[in-house]
């Protein structure tokens, strides 16, 4: 994950007071949370993704006859991805991260829209929230906060799912990611140590002395992790471009279009947003 990258980084610099250590870094991304940079997706996020559609799946399936609302608790840590992602997949009614502030008049308009929901005949709402969403309005806070208010609506449920997320067996896509990524390293290292025989220089490229292999735009590419570094946020350790952020529009528009809208300016507004994407 990105404390990998950070240590590589840190023990490059030492190259040259420390001869043992000079030698070639490459990173590969893989973590479940999704945040390294450099690249779009990391080894473990899409089985991590699959492991919560599961449980929330099954949360969904127990509440189908009752008029509840469930608050999900994804990992993540500061980057939202498997919230956002999930929440999306899930059909839920919002998704807190850590990258949208989350504040006492958004919890406000999301109880306001939920109640509106369940009283059109709903029978089932789910939020997903991301670990460190908010150090003060936490999963429990706000599940507590939606009972209270929403007594007389629905019932509210808590569910964190923790560690379940990190295991079960890979997903077929992290598999042949990891086999792609692997297979771009050793690619890397050829080249180098090719170009390095026919010069009779030393390999001495930023890419091949320190490197982490990416998926950008469908391609597998190498950045050096000078660079990747330079793309990091030093407090939030996530990417400080995330791709993903402009998936939220759609999700939103998707999950609770109907409830302020006339059904035609509903679908419109959710078939829009898909044909023009904000990304």
């Amino acid at each position: 994950g990105i404390t990998g990258y950070q240590g590589i980084a840190s023990l490059a610099k030492y190259r040259t007071s420390h001869p043992a250590v000079d030698i070639a870094y490459m990173c590969v991304p893989g973590t479940i949370a999704n945040n390294c940079p450099a690249t779009e997706n990391s080894i473990g996020a899409d089985t991590a993704l699959n492991n919560i559609l599961e449980a929330v799946d099954k949360i969904k399936q127990s509440a189908v006859s009752s008029k509840r609302v469930f608050v999900t608790e994804v990992m993540g840590a500061d980057c939202g991805y498997l919230a956002v992602m999930s929440a999306m997949a899930a059909g839920a009614e919002r998704a807190y991260i850590n990258e949208e502030e989350v504040g006492l008049k958004d919890l406000q308009s999301d109880l306001a829209m939920l109640s509106r929901r369940f009283e059109m005949g709903n029978k089932l709402g789910l939020i997903i929230t991301s670990e460190k969403a908010s150090e003060t309005y936490s999963t429990k806070y706000i599940a507590n906060m939606f009972k209270e208010e929403g007594k007389k609506i629905f019932d509210v449920r808590e569910s964190i799912l923790g560690h379940l997320q990190q295991g079960g067996s890979p997903s077929a896509y992290d598999r042949t990611q990891a086999a792609m990524f692997m297979y771009s390293c050793i690619q890397i290292i050829e080249e180098a140590h090719h170009k390095h025989k026919s010069s009779h220089t030393t390999a001495d490229g930023p890419l091949f002395r320190s490197c982490a292999v990416g998926l950008k735009e469908g391609k597998i590419v190498a950045t050096s992790l000078e660079e990747c570094t330079a793309m990091t946020h030093p407090l939030y350790r996530r990417p400080k471009n995330q791709w993903w952020l402009s998936l939220i529009p759609i999700s939103k528009t998707l999950a609770t279009a109907t409830v302020d809208a006339t059904p035609p300016i509903a679908v419109t507004a959710a078939v829009q947003c898909m044909l023009h994407p904000p990304f």
